[in-house]
């Protein structure tokens, strides 16, 4: 078995300790163990171990959800202060690990959002630098990642698992319309690994922006609609 952890999820995992060590929510006189590096990145390689046995693949690329089953990682690594604490070490990480997500993939595509638009009331853990979308229109988005998110407005699914085999893996991210044609435009990836990487990277993005739903489970996340998802959040309500 061959582990694969392409350049991308290296940077991922870097950024993630300097986040950190900027965050408002972690105690800097304490600061960030050195160590959180390092266990992230020996937890994701575990994990993809893990995933290797279970599914007989020869070669086990880093996925993007391998990070989040790491997060263990990143909470035994930093001490919170009280509003911190208050919000959960958990969710902190997770804050944390979602702008390192975003300053890598600002690094290589453009951004989602153009500026200018009036922001809405903000989150405690919203990043600050975010731009939000107006409250009575939906988001919109640059050409380029219009094909994508016509994909899932149009009723489309799609769920990405831990222990799926990297063939079924890859299939699935493929069939979004316009996803591999948008990450080949902007990156020059040299493996399937890495394509699917920098594929998970792309939603991942578009979910933050709030041009997706996002629902995470134990081992794997799914995408939708972002509208669709809320009429249905809607209906479960009624």
């Amino acid at each position: 078995m061959r582990l694969e952890i392409p350049e991308l999820f290296r940077e991922v995992i870097e950024e993630t300790a300097i986040q950190a060590r900027g965050s408002e929510f972690v105690d800097q006189s304490s600061g960030v163990s050195v160590r959180l590096t390092i266990t992230l990145l020996e937890n994701l390689a575990s994990n993809l171990e893990r995933r290797g046995l279970a599914t007989g693949d020869t070669r086990v690329y880093a996925r993007l959800v391998d990070l989040r089953t790491a997060l263990s990682a990143v909470t035994g690594k930093i001490e919170l202060v009280y509003e911190g604490e208050q919000e959960g070490a958990e969710t902190v990480a997770r804050h944390v690990l979602g702008k390192a997500v975003r300053r890598v993939f600002l690094d290589r595509f453009p951004e989602v959002h153009t500026r200018g638009r009036r922001r809405l009331p903000r989150d405690p853990l919203e990043d600050p630098d975010e731009e939000r979308p107006r409250a009575e229109a939906p988001p919109t988005s640059p050409a380029v990642y219009q094909a994508i998110v016509q994909w899932f407005s149009s009723g489309n699914t799609l769920d990405l698992s831990d222990d799926t085999p990297f063939d079924e893996h890859l299939a699935s991210l493929k069939a979004v319309t316009g996803l591999e044609e948008c990450v080949r435009t902007h990156v020059n990836v040299s493996t399937a690994g890495e394509l699917a990487g920098v594929m998970e990277l792309v939603l991942d993005r578009l979910h933050q922006c709030s041009l997706l739903s996002k629902q995470d489970a134990d081992t794997g996340v799914g995408y939708r609609d972002m509208i669709g998802a809320m009429f249905q959040q809607m209906e479960g309500i009624e």
